[in-house]
């Protein structure tokens, strides 16, 4: 049974305070980027609010040292819940600029300013779908992709960020074998497995993120052993599971930028994103597969199977039909300075 921290995916349309200030306007949107995806679910932002702007800020206490050495997924999470905010904010009659900006630490953050409008255009149909949204992780049904939502998905593909949707089965099945050869090089780290394990939550757990054992389909007692299990489990057994994952998907999405930037990252994210919300539109689902693009090898291998010479992967993920039911993980309330 689901508790407070499973209260945001219910924020309603109906609450956002009109006749209050454009920073109540923000604030309120801000409930709609939290509902982000990110790495184990660390929900790595801090938000500031100030004269009709709003800045989305690295957290640096969630950095994922193992999984995520150059801090690139903990900026393309901050690049998905920017789209889930600029969403939100044309649904809301807000209009948006985005300006990414260096910060003297590390990385960049990000700017929005907003201005009140009489009326905005926008995906409306994309932002009603922000709280439906949810990696699916579960095996997919081997079902070819229509035409019409490959036509779709594709269309995010920009001159920032290129989106490759690869569905041809012999190159499928040369991805999942790589995808299990970079997932067993990972969990042969020792390091990599106590990072992971510090994320897992049990089905029943009240904490407000980390991965509940629901979402790879463990039963509440299975998600009690979980921390145990992923410590001693083979890596070549859990290869094997990431390869099946693989070959059950309809296509696998690379998604690319010509540099290597934190403001790469945050537009690889925020396309991500997109693509995540107009996959539920056209009744298909996602989840990253990220283990690829976080191995130097496996990424040069994969350049030659997909010929993406003289560019960098960003992130690869899994896309299919499913009839696993809807599920989410938990939320912080927005950490608001």
């Amino acid at each position: 049974m689901q508790g407070d921290n499973y209260n945001a995916w219910n924020i309603k349309e109906t609450d956002f305070p009109k006749k209050e200030s454009i920073e109540k306007k923000i604030e309120f949107i801000i409930g709609y980027g939290i509902l982000a995806p990110s790495t184990h679910n660390t929900q790595p932002w801090v938000f500031k609010i100030r004269d009709k702007k709003l800045e989305i800020h690295p957290d640096w206490n969630y950095r994922l040292k193992e999984s995520d050495p150059s801090d690139s997924s903990l900026f393309f999470s901050l690049g998905c819940c920017t789209t889930n905010i600029e969403l939100a904010s044309k649904y809301f009659d807000l209009s948006t600029s985005v300006k990414l900006e260096e910060t003297p630490r590390k990385g960049c953050h990000i700017t929005l300013s907003f201005e009140e409008k009489n009326k905005t255009e926008g995906h409306v149909d994309l932002f009603q779908l922000i709280p439906y949204r949810f990696s699916n992780k579960m095996p997919y049904l081997e079902q070819a992709i229509s035409p019409e939502a490959l036509k779709k998905l594709l269309g995010y593909n920009s001159k920032d960020v290129g989106v490759d949707i690869i569905a041809n089965k012999e190159t499928l099945k040369s991805l999942a074998v790589l995808h299990s050869y970079a997932t067993v090089k990972a969990f042969t780290n020792r390091n990599f497995r106590k990072e992971l394990t510090n994320w897992l939550r049990t089905n029943f757990s009240a904490s407000y993120d980390g991965m509940p054992g629901f979402t790879m389909g463990a039963s509440a007692f299975a998600s009690i052993l979980s921390k145990s299990i992923i410590g001693i489990l083979p890596s070549k057994l859990v290869g094997e599971k990431e390869k099946s994952l693989v070959l059950s998907s309809s296509a696998v999405g690379v998604l690319t930028t010509t540099s290597n930037t934190p403001q790469d990252w945050v537009n690889a994210g925020r396309v991500y994103e997109y693509i995540a919300l107009e996959a539920i539109k056209n009744k298909l689902y996602m989840t990253p597969i990220a283990a690829i693009s976080k191995d130097t090898d496996s990424v040069s291998k994969l350049k030659d199977i997909h010929q993406l010479k003289n560019k960098f992967v960003q992130l690869l993920f899994r896309i299919g039909y499913s009839n696993a039911k809807e599920y989410h993980t938990p939320r912080r309330r927005a950490n608001v300075i």
